[in-house]
């Protein structure tokens, strides 16, 4: 979270990939004197890393950056933390809100928690490799997973429900996935192993059930100059306002 003292701003951001949320540092540091961060995430690897590079940042820049780290679950965050009762001018959530138990009741929590003209932004995948792999092929142990609307599309849908302004950039992101279709590679077997959540999917799973899913994945791609196979992320920046 972040506040601008001099300027009487509060600036508030949970935070679950540390590389996104020091990005968001960077550049608010360069608009604002002094910064409030706070970081919520179970992971306390994830908290450290970040800690250690925006204690690096704010060294190196002379920036007044006070910081207070919170290892738990938001719904935690929510009950026992007396910064849940704090208003805020920004909360970010990357790609984390696939994880809350009540999507709604987190949502409307966090909009609570913003100030006059305070923003919510989300990040969220939508009909990425990993959902498209999912309805299409059900075969698979994890698909009931994906019988859901996309969490991109929940999202929207509540906040026109609760009558709050929004705005969704899809971001021009892509993932190369060349390696999944090199049978010899290590990160080829990773990456199959995570597009259909079963381990050691490319050495146990029935062949002609590998060719149909390679099949489908390069259909999915597009092969670039450098043959390179890329296929797009489906990620979205949402912005809510009340």
């Amino acid at each position: 979270m972040s506040d601008d003292v001099d300027r009487d701003s509060n600036i508030d951001d949970f935070y679950q990939e540390s590389q996104h949320e020091l990005h968001y540092l960077k550049h608010l540091g360069s608009y604002f004197a002094s910064i409030r961060n706070v970081a919520v995430d179970p992971n306390e690897g994830l908290l450290e890393i970040f800690k250690l590079n925006a204690d690096k940042w704010s060294s190196e820049n002379k920036a007044r950056c006070e910081s207070n780290w919170w290892v738990g679950q938001l719904s935690e965050f929510f009950d026992e933390s007396p910064l849940a009762k704090c208003k805020y001018n920004m909360i970010s959530a990357v790609h984390s809100m696939y994880h809350t138990g009540d999507l709604e009741k987190t949502f409307i929590r966090l909009m609570s928690m913003l100030k006059e003209n305070g923003i919510l932004l989300i990040v969220l995948s939508g009909k990425n490799m990993i959902h498209q792999t999912h309805r299409q092929k059900q075969r698979l142990p994890a698909s009931y997973r994906y019988s859901d609307k996309p969490k991109s599309l929940q999202i929207s849908e509540l906040a026109k429900k609760n009558g709050f302004a929004i705005t969704s950039v899809e971001l021009d992101i892509k993932w190369d996935v060349t390696d999944l279709f090199d049978e010899k590679s290590e990160l080829g077997d990773k990456l199959s192993d995570f597009l259909t959540m079963v381990a050691y999917f490319r050495k146990t799973a029935p062949p002609e059930m590998k060719e149909d899913l390679l099949s489908f994945w390069r259909s999915l791609c597009s092969e670039g100059e450098d043959g390179r196979m890329r296929t797009q992320a489906g990620e979205k920046i949402f912005i809510f306002t009340k």
